[in-house]
């Protein structure tokens, strides 16, 4: 198993993890009575930009830019 589809599988579990924690009647009293902001900033964008960012290598002498794309980071654009 690769590193990519681990972070992958972390990611999806931690994504589970907070839906789970979010649709709980008790969380949600306990967000209430505290009076916690309810703001949450989705940065799905940022990461995808940041993927993208990464596929190319950026060499200092000649100023070129290599694509280097792999299966994964295809499929995570298409998102």
């Amino acid at each position: 198993m690769n590193l990519e589809r681990l972070d992958l599988e972390k990611w999806e579990l931690l994504e589970l993890e907070r839906s789970n924690t979010i649709a709980d009647p008790l969380y949600q009293q306990w967000v209430k009575e505290l009076n916690i902001s309810q703001s949450y900033e989705d940065r799905g964008g940022i990461i995808r930009a940041n993927e993208l960012n990464r596929q190319y290598e950026y060499s200092n002498l000649g100023k070129t830019k290599t694509p280097k794309f792999s299966v994964s980071s295809i499929l995570s654009i298409l998102k």
